[in-house]
């Protein structure tokens, strides 16, 4: 006799699961199993789970969610092991393989990750900017109106901050839909992108 293998997560046996109606739709979500409401058709995303019990064998295990914790279930890795889950957002992500890229190009680069805007750090958003010779940056998956870039920009200008000053940023206009590497490309969001816009200002 055989036994069916069960994720040790899955909260209904797959033989349990009853069959719909053909007029009848399952409300299930693959991306957010792990949070869905008992009784579900559902099996929870191993991935969360995973991550979580190699994480507790390996203390080089960390655990980098763009906004979407929830989603990816890196909410669970995050529960088991909160000193070791960052909570990025997309343009932070971005950035740090945009200074890496740069670096090979002998162009250094320091990332310095704002995860709000009330409160903003206004006190390390001016020290590090006032440091000598720097060309301040502002990427953001967001418009360049409004957004976090006017925030830093306002905040320099009253700390009497004066360094040369860009925006990285979505367009103040209707945008296109797609998959995100193409908008990214498309509106100067990507690594590639990014690259080039820094150069082109460091070499001015």
């Amino acid at each position: 006799m055989t036994a069916p293998v069960i994720s040790p997560h899955s909260r209904r046996r797959p033989k349990d699961v009853p069959r719909s109606a053909p007029d009848t739709k399952l409300a299930t979500s693959a991306m957010i199993a792990s949070l869905d409401a008992e009784g579900r058709a559902t099996v929870d995303a191993p991935f969360g789970h995973t991550l979580a019990e190699l994480a507790r064998h390996d203390d080089r295990i960390l655990g980098l969610s763009a906004d979407l914790s929830k989603y990816t279930d890196l909410h669970v890795f995050a529960a088991a092991h909160p000193d070791r889950f960052y909570q990025m957002g997309m343009a932070e992500q971005v950035m740090f393989s945009a200074a890496a890229a740069l670096a090979r190009d002998g162009i250094s680069c320091a990332v310095l990750h704002s995860p709000t805007i009330k409160p903003l750090d206004t006190e390390t958003i001016r020290r590090e900017s006032a440091q000598s010779g720097r060309l301040v940056i502002m990427a953001e998956n967001h418009s360049i109106t409004g957004g976090l870039g006017e925030a830093v920009a306002a905040c320099l200008m009253r700390g009497g901050v004066h360094v040369p000053f860009r925006q990285i940023g979505l367009p103040d206009e209707f945008l296109d839909a797609g998959a995100l590497p193409t908008l990214h490309h498309q509106y100067g969001l990507s690594v590639d992108a990014i690259c080039a816009s820094v150069r082109g200002w460091v070499d001015a």
